[in-house]
């Protein structure tokens, strides 16, 4: 549906008024500021954030939330908070939902643990319906790998490691972030494992009812160190052949690259994937950042995400690898395009690009946020196959 979200924001300091007990979609209500909306009116996201710091410079403490309903940009001012002040937005969706998914179309896990609890990053939807989540929950001293099921109704798939949710350790803190069901049924994950001593990527294998694929590397777990301190994932995509692409970030002579990591359906590193099975990319920026992976019907790969070029204006950046896990010289220039977006671009205003899809014609969308002058717009980019925009496609949305 491309109907208008009707939004409520509210804010509060959570340790005062949010009880251990209360289910997080509904934590909310107990800090209104304002009158909640109709019943009918289900929460459709929770942010929660804490001030902590201020700005030296007066008009940086002002403290706003922002939204768009149809061509209307609303606003509330949260006036200039303390730095301990916790504040919890939530937003509504009064667009019909399928009753007959969970309660009154909304499922949860049921799952909440103040001031932790188990949050869902990516999902994808099985040939029977299914519904897997990728996330990470609070294990009460640190985070672990959580996925979990759900029917087709909503409910957990008690079938899926008993209670439909399965936990996995690898480090301190572990955290899925992409999501891929293979064409055996079997489950594979996207994750990152952050220590004080940094970050490698980390791949988990699950068989159909939740247990971890011990033909996956011996153990389901397979953890790549791309040699930099900091390597991030943020997404897979599984190949026809059964070869798995996760894609991320990783910091090489001190800025961050894009990332893109190859293994063999065992999981071990798939080394025709450029002699290793990884692969890094500069666009010759500060920091370059890949959330999206996608794979063309002639096998290459489009990995799409955004560039934080130091004191410049941010961009959209997509790169497009050979087989092989060469860079495609065929695709704008050099295997790489960007491009700055918004109406008014301007330097360290943090535009990014989180998702990618390709068309069925081949042309590649890149969809985030747009600096706009005073405050950020919804963003897209089209590309034809060759790299170059799309000048049909209005050259930028935003």
């Amino acid at each position: 549906m491309n109907r208008p979200l009707t939004v409520v924001a509210l804010a509060g300091i959570l340790t005062q008024c949010v009880p251990s007990t209360v289910p997080a979609v509904h934590a909310i209500s107990q800090c209104a500021s304002q009158p909640l909306p109709e019943s009918a009116c289900l929460a459709a996201a929770e942010l929660r954030f804490e001030v902590t710091h201020k700005w030296y410079l007066p008009e940086r403490n002002s403290l706003k939330w922002r939204w768009r309903s149809g061509d209307a940009l609303q606003q509330i001012d949260l006036g200039s908070p303390d730095a301990t002040t916790v504040y919890s937005l939530c937003v509504y969706d009064t667009r019909p939902l399928d009753t007959d998914f969970g309660t009154d179309g909304v499922a949860d896990t049921g799952a909440y643990t103040y001031p932790f609890d188990l949050h869902a990053w990516d999902a994808a939807v099985q040939g029977d319906g299914r519904i897997v989540v990728a996330g990470d929950w609070w294990n009460g001293s640190d985070l672990d790998i959580a996925v979990a099921r759900f029917n087709d109704d909503g409910s957990l798939d008690t079938s899926f490691d008993e209670d439909g949710i399965a936990l996995t350790a690898v480090g301190e803190h572990d955290i899925a972030q992409g999501i891929a069901i293979q064409s055996d049924g079997k489950i594979v994950a996207a994750a990152v494992t952050r220590s004080d001593l940094g970050s490698d990527f980390v791949v988990t294998r699950y068989n159909a009812d939740g247990s971890l694929d011990t033909s996956f590397d011996d153990d389901g777990i397979v953890t790549t160190d791309l040699g930099g301190g900091s390597d991030d994932a943020r997404d897979i995509a599984i190949q026809s052949d059964g070869r798995i692409l996760v894609i991320g970030n990783s910091v090489v002579d001190g800025s961050q690259d894009f990332a893109i990591v190859r293994y063999n359906a065992d999981g071990s590193l798939d080394p025709s994937f450029d002699g290793d099975g990884m692969v890094t990319t500069d666009f010759s920026m500060n920091s370059d950042h890949a959330e999206g992976v996608a794979i063309q019907a002639d096998g290459k790969i489009v990995v799409g995400g955004w560039n934080a070029p130091g004191n410049l204006v941010n961009t959209f950046g997509v790169a497009r690898y050979n087989p092989n896990g060469s860079l495609d010289t065929s695709f704008g220039v050099d295997g790489r395009s960007v491009t700055s977006i918004g109406s008014n671009p301007q330097p360290n205003r943090a535009s990014g690009a989180w998702s990618m899809a390709l068309q069925s014609d081949g042309k590649i969308i890149i969809a985030g946020a747009a600096w706009n002058s005073t405050g950020y717009d919804f963003g897209m980019v089209r590309y034809n196959a060759d790299g170059s925009r799309d000048s049909d496609f209005d050259g930028t949305a935003s």
